[in-house]
């Protein structure tokens, strides 16, 4: 990975990801490596922005910020189909419901289009995805989103396909994919460490390969829409 320019809080890295082969069912208890293939020229703000409202690429985000045993009727208050989401005892905190708000009425305000909305099983990823997109688009729960437990008994190699899948499959056109995950997920597979509400930008090509665009942390949104007024 290599960081090419930081522009007004966003960090513009581009770098290619190698596909998966069935190797990998021999691997056990390992991150698979994250390879630097292609640095791109550097990005604009503007540019990004324009290159997010033609669609093509898979935007993943980290929950928002969640924390045990805060808003105790925080799952009642999503819709009945994911009343049974894994872990309610970690809402999103009131800060994080209304950052991930913040983070839909931008995208909105952008023209950023979403098409597909997916998340992980547990109850903050879906409230994630719910409070920033539930507008626009409707939310699927996938499995293969599901956080990768730190256990030395613990199998990935399945997770880690599906999930490549996820991040190596071109939108339909004229539209975003948003996946709504975990840290654990996204270290295991690119190396990359991001907070609470961040969001990763992917490119993929559909032929197994995906480029990491740009990485936007939640309050950077704001400083995009700044820029363009």
């Amino acid at each position: 990975m290599k960081k090419r320019n930081s522009i007004r809080g966003f960090s513009f890295i581009s770098f290619a990801v190698a596909t998966f082969s069935l190797a990998l069912v021999g691997l056990q208890n390992s991150s698979p490596e994250a390879k630097a293939l292609t640095i791109e020229d550097e990005f604009t703000a503007s540019e990004l922005l324009s290159a997010l409202q033609e669609g093509g690429h898979v935007i993943y985000f980290r929950h928002g910020a969640a924390l045990r045993d805060v808003r105790p009727d925080a799952v009642e208050q999503l819709p009945n189909q994911f009343q049974d989401c894994l872990d309610p005892g970690r809402p999103l905190s009131g800060d994080g419901l209304v950052d991930m708000q913040n983070v839909g009425d931008h995208f909105e305000e952008l023209n950023i289009p979403v098409g597909q909305v997916m998340a992980s099983p547990a109850c903050r990823c879906i409230e994630t995805a719910w409070y920033a997109f539930n507008d626009v688009a409707n939310i699927e729960v996938v499995s293969s989103l599901n956080g990768m437990p730190n256990t030395a008994s613990y199998d990935p190699v399945d997770l880690w396909q599906n999930f490549h899948k996820l991040l190596h499959t071109v939108p339909t056109t004229g539209t975003n994919t948003v996946l709504s995950a975990h840290s654990s997920n996204i270290k295991a597979l690119t190396g990359l460490n991001i907070a609470e509400g961040e969001a990763v930008v992917f490119r993929p090509d559909g032929k197994g390969w995906f480029e990491l665009v740009a990485r936007i942390e939640k309050d950077d949104w704001q400083s995009l829409t700044t820029e363009i007024r």
